[in-house]
């Protein structure tokens, strides 16, 4: 059995909807959560008005469960419809997971 794998994908906003669609055409379905989040960084670069005034730049956090077999495929196939902009990943394992 695969060891369980949570699976961070980090978008700018303005691309998250095509992210999303891509990872529910995926060959088996994926379970993900999605969430607005606030990135801070020294070295950022703010790009719109609205982000040189906030100090910050808008991006979506894709939380998606995967296993060892298939992250890489996941991370390729959501990185698809991407062809200017980056997305970041945080791979971590699972230790546990249930219902409580």
């Amino acid at each position: 059995m695969a060891n369980n794998y949570l699976l961070q994908l980090i978008v700018d906003g303005k691309v998250a909807h095509e992210v999303i669609d891509q990872l529910l055409t995926f060959e088996t379905p994926l379970k993900f959560n999605v969430e607005a989040i606030s990135a801070y960084h020294a070295a950022q670069r703010l790009s719109s008005t609205s982000e040189q005034v906030s100090g910050h730049v808008k991006r979506i956090k894709i939380e998606v469960l995967v296993t060892e077999d298939n992250y890489q495929a996941v991370i390729k196939h959501a990185k698809e419809p991407l062809t200017y902009s980056e997305m970041r990943y945080i791979l971590m394992p699972i230790t546990a997971l249930g219902i409580a």
